[in-house]
């Protein structure tokens, strides 16, 4: 029998929220402040529609519970598509709106396993297996979550959510070239795609970052290829943010976003081998290295524990000259507070400053703190 093609626009810049993992605050601001559902019917109609599917006839208590999902009302969704599921275990779009709505009520586990039924019953479905790996990166699952959301891009075809999500992994996991090639395969089939636009530049600071802090350890020669290939990367990545800033004019973060696009020109001028006036120096090239004396551990917090969310966080930050931290800037994140709180624990780190010719001077280093339920 025929079915309707999914909405799953509430769901599209939910998985920038969660992938904000690595990915940012703009795209949570878009998650928070609006969804594609709550846009104007012609403003979604420049969206990409998911491949159609088909399922069995949808009984009129699973469209009560579709709606209830709809409307915002999630708690009354979960508790009548839950007895549905419980009467009709091949409903595959019970189950798929029953993980939406216990993914929205940040009920992870339960989301996970409602979703892995729907796709039980659905296995080519575009829309069951973004949402699924959705719920897999929430888990800190991110390599299960990659699996499926390369399903997803197989199945959906020009489905930007699934190119989207995959690439979102891709930089999570700091697959940047990975990253890259996603972003711009979503943004081939929707420009205007405010989160691609984000992950894009957010992937070429990445790629800038990462060719000069390798050019460090090569010859001259090659060390000023790398240099430029940064620079071109970081001006591609402004210019790219600068666009996301165009389409999500209301974003409440994007002052944040600006001091983020400040703060990466910061380490690129300073880590530049070709400034003079440089200050912040990598390990190699200092007479003693920064020592650290005092690490502590960061909280786990109560909705991780709940969510069983586990995984690394990674932080770039500079120990500064003057024995202060500096810079904290996370490349790698978790969600449910986890980032928040690996920043709160770095700014407690004491250590004695790096030394360079006998003078105390600042050091950049990449810390990495890992969480697990025990």
């Amino acid at each position: 029998m025929r079915f309707t093609r999914h909405n799953l626009a509430p769901q599209t810049l939910a998985v920038a929220l969660v992938l904000s993992g690595s990915l940012p605050a703009a795209p949570q601001a878009l998650a928070k402040q609006q969804s594609l559902a709550d846009t104007p019917r012609q403003q979604q109609q420049q969206q990409p529609a998911p491949s159609a599917t088909v399922t069995t006839a949808t009984p009129s208590d699973t469209l009560r519970g579709v709606e209830f999902y709809k409307q915002g009302k999630y708690k009354e969704a979960v508790k009548l598509l839950r007895d549905v599921t419980k009467k009709r275990g091949e409903d595959a779009q019970a189950w798929f709106y029953l993980g939406l709505s216990y993914l929205k009520a940040e009920e992870i586990k339960k989301a996970t396993e409602a979703l892995q039924r729907a796709r039980s019953l659905r296995p080519t479905d575009d829309a069951t297996l973004i949402a699924l790996a959705l719920a897999l990166v929430r888990t800190g699952d991110d390599y299960g979550a990659m699996q499926v959301a390369t399903e997803a891009v197989k199945h959906g075809g020009r489905n930007v959510e699934a190119h989207y999500m995959l690439a979102a992994i891709n930089y999570r996991v700091g697959r940047l070239p990975q990253a890259l090639e996603g972003a711009e395969a979503a943004l081939k089939i929707n420009p205007a795609f405010p989160s691609a636009h984000y992950l894009k530049g957010q992937t070429l600071l990445g790629l800038s970052d990462q060719a000069l802090t390798n050019s460090r350890s090569e010859t001259p020669e090659l060390r000023t290829v790398l240099a430029e290939k940064a620079d071109a990367r970081f001006v591609e990545a402004v210019q790219t943010l600068e666009t996301f800033m165009r389409l999500a004019p209301a974003a409440p973060e994007i002052p944040k976003l600006r001091e983020e696009i400040a703060q990466m020109r910061l380490y690129r001028d300073a880590l530049n081998p070709a400034n003079p006036n440089r200050t912040i120096y990598a390990a190699r090239e200092l007479t003693t290295r920064a020592n650290v004396i005092y690490k502590p551990p960061p909280g786990y917090t109560p909705q991780a524990r709940r969510n069983g969310t586990t995984g690394m966080v990674r932080l770039r930050i500079v120990l500064g000259a003057d024995g202060t931290i500096q810079h904290i800037y996370p490349t790698r994140t978790l969600p449910d507070g986890l980032t928040e709180a690996a920043i709160a624990a770095a700014r407690k780190i004491k250590f004695t400053p790096a030394l360079k010719d006998g003078r105390p001077v600042s050091q950049f280093v990449v810390i990495e703190y890992n969480f697990n339920i025990y």
